[in-house]
């Protein structure tokens, strides 16, 4: 019984899940300061919560032949975890969505669908193809946009986050992807990532994270001068970065298994100071 519960909650990918409601609350806290209401941030973590675990239900889903082959202990494969309860999972999870989102307004509610059909998407249709790309460019920058949308707090300079997240956005996907590049040309998967083998993945992951905070210093400082949080986001993502190649220099696989953390911090901390400097 205890394997079958740590399976169900490994199933919606737990770290990467917690990870996106805790920043969604970051945001909520950057955005808002002090006049944010508790209970609608708590309808807030709760709809990030549901559409976050039908993303992840259908990425684990939608894998199932592959991981057969090339990841048998993950849950489904391994039998912890039957078709109809992944799917009974992924049920719950657009209910708590739903039900905790359309307490949010009319407009938030289409933005956290429109980010979490991306989501799915990306699982269904993109991820093994040379666009995966194309939804973490639509879906991530969505996030700090409905979270502004939701406390009554947009401003235009949020919508910059498209152009200046994009190389950010390449990054996150290529750091996700590092792991599964041997296991997919094994099961003999075509996509860019496949293609291009695991050390020149990383290498183009550290350059896309390093010239999305060269964009963003630039941008700020074009347009409204430098503050802290920039040049904080600055030394935190060059730390990480610079952690990561050295992991990659002393123990290969520890250095990819690191890859999406250190990209995805960094990607997080640079995403927060922009929108602390907008909101300062």
């Amino acid at each position: 019984m205890r394997s079958q519960a740590v399976a169900y909650i490994r199933l919606p990918h737990f770290t990467p899940l917690i990870s996106v409601v805790a920043v969604t609350g970051l945001l909520a806290w950057v955005i808002a300061g002090s006049s944010l209401a508790v209970g609608e941030l708590v309808c807030m973590l709760l709809a990030m919560l549901g559409g976050q675990i039908v993303v992840g239900v259908a990425n684990e889903l939608a894998d199932v032949e592959t991981d057969r082959l090339t990841k048998p202990s993950k849950p489904v494969p391994a039998g912890l975890v039957s078709w109809r309860g992944a799917i009974g999972l992924g049920g719950v999870g657009f209910v708590l969505m739903v039900a905790a989102g359309m307490t949010l307004g009319l407009a938030s509610f289409l933005i956290l669908l429109v980010g979490t059909g991306t989501g799915v998407m990306y699982s269904l249709w993109f991820k093994r193809s040379r666009f995966a790309w194309i939804p973490y460019l639509i879906a991530l920058p969505l996030l700090p946009i409905w979270v502004a949308v939701t406390l009554d707090r947009f401003e235009p300079a949020l919508l910059l986050l498209f152009p200046l997240g994009g190389l950010a956005v390449l990054g996150v996907q290529l750091a996700q992807s590092i792991p599964d590049v041997e296991p997919d040309r094994a099961a003999g998967i075509d996509s860019l990532t496949t293609r291009l083998g695991e050390r020149h993945v990383l290498m183009l992951c550290w350059a896309s994270v390093l010239g999305s905070l060269l964009l963003a210093v630039m941008a700020m400082g074009y347009q409204d001068g430098w503050h802290w949080p920039i040049w904080l986001a600055g030394l935190t993502v060059l730390a990480l970065t610079l952690l990561d190649v050295v992991l990659y220099q002393v123990k290969r696989r520890t250095g990819v298994l690191a890859a999406f953390p250190c990209t995805a911090a960094s990607v997080v901390v640079l995403a927060l100071a922009w929108v602390a400097s907008i909101y300062r």
